[in-house]
């Protein structure tokens, strides 16, 4: 019987321990509810932080294209200057004490193909200071 006795005061022991070391259902449903909570916490943030991600790549898009169409401009910007530069070589403007062989042997050209490129040349020996000559 003392056996008996010693047997159940132990598996009462146990059970006591067993159940101090568990949590009640209602704290086990208040633990669910705030890890619940905290769920969807962080599904509203990530919601947030993929529209926030969603603009900046539509803004990234826009600054691309601005960007495209900047490089264009600069490309038709930079074959007008060229070709400015091109015109630029083609022409010479009459200094004072300007001749015409001076003016060719500066550029490199004869006095007779100087001439030929300027038929609106009437007197040869007559120059203005600030006149326009073709030179190629």
């Amino acid at each position: 019987m003392k056996q008996k006795k010693n047997v159940l005061l132990i598996a009462s022991l146990m059970s006591a321990l067993v159940l101090t070391g568990c949590a009640s259902n209602d704290e086990l449903i208040a633990q669910q509810k705030n890890q619940t909570d905290q769920i969807n916490t962080l599904e509203s943030k990530v919601s947030t932080l993929e529209a926030e991600l969603q603009k900046q790549k539509d803004i990234d898009g826009e600054i691309y294209q601005v960007i495209r169409n900047l490089d264009a401009v600069q490309g038709e910007l930079a074959a007008q200057a060229q070709q400015d530069a091109d015109n630029a070589g083609m022409y010479y403007t009459i200094k004072q004490d300007d001749t015409l062989y001076s003016i060719a042997k500066e550029q490199g050209i004869s006095l007779d193909d100087l001439l030929k490129l300027n038929p609106q040349i009437e007197n040869p020996k007559r120059l203005l200071i600030g006149d326009v000559l073709n030179i190629k």
